[in-house]
């Protein structure tokens, strides 16, 4: 196995503990997990707790969209 494919397979595995599926997940459970962990980490919605709570939901928001791009191009 090449290092990008070790890579690649590490990427997704991390993809998929990030929205909290198994690695044998439907798209449709995946879109599912997305759309909670989207709703649940949405910057708006910890915008009254302050900037540092800002910070850190944005920066949730943003890991969870790459984990559900990396898996939409499996």
């Amino acid at each position: 196995m090449s290092s990008k494919e070790s890579n690649e397979k590490n990427a997704l595995k991390s993809a998929h503990e990030i929205l909290g599926v198994s690695p044998n997940a439907t798209w449709t459970q995946i879109q599912t997990a997305y759309k909670e962990k989207i709703k649940q980490y949405h910057p708006d919605k910890v915008s009254h707790l302050g900037a540092e709570f800002s910070d850190l939901a944005n920066e949730k928001f943003l890991e969870i969209q790459r984990a559900y791009e990396a898996l939409k191009t499996k």
